[in-house]
């Protein structure tokens, strides 16, 4: 199968104005937030300084291979989308190395907004690693 003929299917997200997709193979489900519980958020993953205001909180259970599955809380889900893979373009090179150091890994255009498409696994393995760093957790499992 060649690039042309891949497809992925992406989970679209909103954090504020600003729209993500992830592939809908990370995750296992979704629920409602209904403020209890331990999951992450996803702000707080992508190194946002502040909590921005969720308007529609979800929950979505990221698989994690070998580990254990981990909540994160997304905000404003808003369709599965089905595209081609060479419709994702790369980050400019300038960019790329944050980019991909944050579990970012492309850019789609979608009804003339940017999509910014993510990797959760990467995103809470980053995460694991510099809550390690701190000492703040003492093994991932």
């Amino acid at each position: 199968m060649t690039r042309s003929e891949q497809r992925l299917q992406l989970l679209l997200f909103r954090l504020g104005q600003t729209r993500f997709g992830v592939l809908a193979c990370q995750i296992e489900t979704l629920r409602g937030h209904d403020g209890t519980g331990s999951a992450r958020w996803f702000h707080a993953l992508l190194g946002f300084p502040e909590s921005p205001s969720y308007r529609a909180p979800t929950e979505a259970l990221v698989s994690r291979g070998e580990l254990s599955s981990t909540w994160i809380i997304l905000d404003a889900t808003e369709e599965l989308l089905d595209i081609p893979l060479e419709a994702i373009k790369p980050f400019p090179e300038l960019v790329e190395p944050f980019s991909l150091r944050r579990g970012l890994w492309g850019i789609l255009l979608d009804n003339e907004q940017l999509v910014f498409i993510v990797d959760l696994q990467q995103m809470l393995k980053l995460d694991d690693i510099s809550a390690m760093n701190a000492g703040e957790i003492a093994n991932l499992n």
